[in-house]
């Protein structure tokens, strides 16, 4: 009898070392090409509940924005090293994360707007992604206003060339005309926002030419180390973010365009997709409200 116990507990004891060994460590490096949304590892016993609304200044912060997807299990191809950052020190909400940053970050928003002479806060906003010059115009307006070039903000990192993103693993920008499907106070990444690639016009445009995996989660975020997105630096991703969430996600759009359309005209080559023609005129159309700015950057 005795015998018999001492095999059981055996048996027990390596199942347990077993389970433990096969446990992820909290310092096990974890890259997502593509992808700023981080990996639950570890995560906590119950995912963090809804943001509670009325926390911002002039704010209405949608709670639905908070849920964040798990990330997609999908097969790793070979990437470029790039310094990915850890994992924050603890899970955060929607709102915890806003009430973090954002008494430093709406301070540096409100005075960009004062600097522009538009008012705060604003109905809508457009940020408009040029690639040959790494930055993000962010252009403002209160009910049927003309636009207004609020701020010019310089992207740090961004892989890729010109030309539309097609498939996963290609290390491209997208390009086209985006929203915002959520906010991750939880990125590697600082903060960040995910874009809707690929849209409506993507999958139409995958689908034709029979490419499966268009590839996905692409965000603007912090940092400074980037493939697929666009990083702008911690202090513009927090602007940024906060700026979203007052004025509701559904009211931000996000337009980006290899080059600036309204100085050139869309050029196209044999070699790209014959679709892009028309890409580009739509981008070219959408550029046609916002008035080109005098100055070369803004610091």
């Amino acid at each position: 009898m005795n015998r018999s116990i001492l095999i059981l507990l055996g048996f027990a004891f390596a199942g347990v070392a077993l389970g433990w060994w096969l446990t992820p460590r909290p310092d096990t490096p974890v890259f997502w090409p593509d992808r700023s949304v981080t990996p639950p590892a570890p995560i906590p016993a119950t995912r963090p509940s809804a943001p509670v609304e009325g926390a911002l200044p002039n704010a209405s912060v949608d709670p639905s924005i908070a849920a964040l997807p798990e990330p997609p299990d999908v097969p790793m191809p070979d990437w470029p090293v790039i310094e990915v950052p850890a994992p924050p020190a603890r899970i955060y909400t929607l709102q915890e994360r806003l009430d973090e940053i954002t008494p430093a970050a709406l301070p540096r928003l409100v005075e960009k707007f004062e600097a522009a002479r538009v008012s705060w806060p604003p109905s809508e906003v457009t940020l408009v992604a040029l690639k040959d010059q790494n930055i993000v115009e962010m252009y403002a307006r209160g009910g049927k206003k003309r636009w207004s070039l609020v701020h010019r903000y310089p992207v740090l990192k961004a892989s890729g060339t010109a030309g539309p993103k097609l498939q996963f693993g290609d290390k491209q920008v997208p390009e086209g005309i985006y929203k915002i499907e959520y906010l991750n106070p939880n990125s590697r990444f600082h903060v960040s926002m995910k874009l809707d690639y690929p849209n409506a016009f993507d999958r139409e445009m995958g689908a034709k030419d029979k490419r499966a995996d268009l590839g996905g989660d692409i965000m603007i975020h912090g940092k400074a180390a980037s493939v697929g997105c666009l990083a702008m630096g911690d202090e513009a991703a927090e602007e940024l973010f906060v700026l979203a969430a007052t004025i509701n996600i559904k009211n931000v759009t996000a337009i980006i365009a290899p080059y600036d359309f309204r100085a050139s005209p869309p050029v196209t080559t044999k070699e790209q997709p014959p679709w892009l023609s028309k890409l580009y005129a739509q981008i070219a159309s959408e550029l046609g409200e916002f008035r080109a700015p005098t100055l070369a950057t803004t610091p």
